[in-house]
């Protein structure tokens, strides 16, 4: 990495104590803000190396891990598309574990997140319980939800037969690919990126061109389910700002008219500063695109508004305090200043 020195690191997870592989990179100059990212399904945190090292360059500290059951957040190899027993509620409770170790270790510093696919439904969920926890969430790459799609049916089915957590299935794995590569040339997961050689990459990597287990996929499904929910937004932070961005050929948004609906549902969860934007030409992966310096750009100019936003409600806030701090000295010396007044009136 070139504009930041990378500090690989692990952690205990607080929720079952799976060992979580994580990887920091600080910036060698000033530092602007920190950025949390969370990866998608099938991936790992090397695939955002040079996101971090752009992200570097624009002053930013950025921190991620590898989602559980994904590249180094395993006990065996075995484990790679396993999320273990309740994963979902897991895969949320280590991005806040994450997140509350990095606000400890940079106190006074703002903290937004930027998550991807199945990053993104897992971030909704973690603001529902920790929007005060940071200052910012984009979210690239939406999923959509529906209880009637082809690729849920198939998870069901598969799992009505009982085969075993553990179970890798040909017939999802094939849905899915049906679903969202259907209107894309060969090769397979085309869908995810519009450029050849990243498509190549992907499907050359073992730590992302492989068959999750049944596991995988229900704590999969029970993440985007639980992101779509009404329930469980304890809104603490509704002026939170909120960002989506997504490729207009990417298929895990199902629609434009679906990809509206996610933001609504955000916006009837009370939140009231969320922005959007398409990218034309563009897939699921939208950070390894061939113009993907655009998406970067839109992210740097999107966190360094916030940051000034940021810093003024904290000046806001500063002026607040002394103002009150003011106003109760006026007040303990006022008495004082009358006591004064009148032995100099005797």
């Amino acid at each position: 990495m070139l504009n930041a020195d990378l500090k690989e690191f692990q952690l205990t997870s607080d929720f079952d104590e799976l060992v979580i592989s994580a990887v920091l990179a600080v910036p060698s100059g000033d530092i602007n803000g920190i950025v949390q990212i969370v990866h998608g399904m099938n991936e790992h945190k090397e695939r955002y190396y040079p996101f971090m090292d752009y992200l570097a360059e624009q002053g930013f500290i950025t921190v991620i891990h590898d989602n559980r059951g994904h590249g180094g957040s395993i006990m065996e190899a075995d484990d790679i598309g396993f999320m273990f027993r309740k994963g979902g509620e897991g895969f949320i409770s280590d991005i806040a574990q994450i997140n509350k170790r990095i606000r400890a270790a940079y106190p006074n510093t703002p903290v937004f997140m930027v998550a991807s696919g199945l990053g993104a439904s897992g971030a909704k969920c973690f603001i529902k319980g920790y929007d005060d926890c940071i200052d910012g969430l984009v979210l690239l790459g939406s999923l959509y939800y529906s209880p009637f799609s082809p690729v849920t049916r198939a998870i069901n089915s598969v799992a009505s037969k009982r085969p075993g957590s553990r179970f890798r299935s040909e017939k999802i794995f094939d849905t899915i690919d049906d679903c969202l590569g259907k209107f894309f040339e060969d090769p397979i997961n085309s869908w995810r990126c519009s450029d050849p050689d990243v498509v190549l990459a992907f499907n050359e990597d073992q730590l992302c061109n492989f068959k999750p287990t049944l596991n995988g996929y229900q704590e999969m499904l029970w993440i985007m389910r639980n992101s779509q929910s009404g329930t469980g937004w304890q809104l603490k932070n509704p002026k939170l700002p909120i960002r989506f961005i997504s490729g207009k050929e990417d298929m895990a948004m199902v629609s434009e008219k679906k990809f509206m609906k996610l933001i609504s549902k955000l916006e009837k969860a009370g939140y009231d500063s969320i922005s959007h934007r398409l990218f034309d030409n563009m897939r699921h992966d939208i950070l390894m695109e061939k113009n993907s310096i655009n998406v970067h750009k839109d992210i740097a100019k999107t966190l360094f508004s916030w940051l000034d936003r940021w810093n003024e409600e904290r000046l806001e806030a500063a002026a607040e305090v002394a103002a009150e701090v003011a106003a109760v000295t006026a007040a303990e010396e006022a008495p004082a200043q009358q006591e004064n007044e009148e032995t100099v009136n005797e």
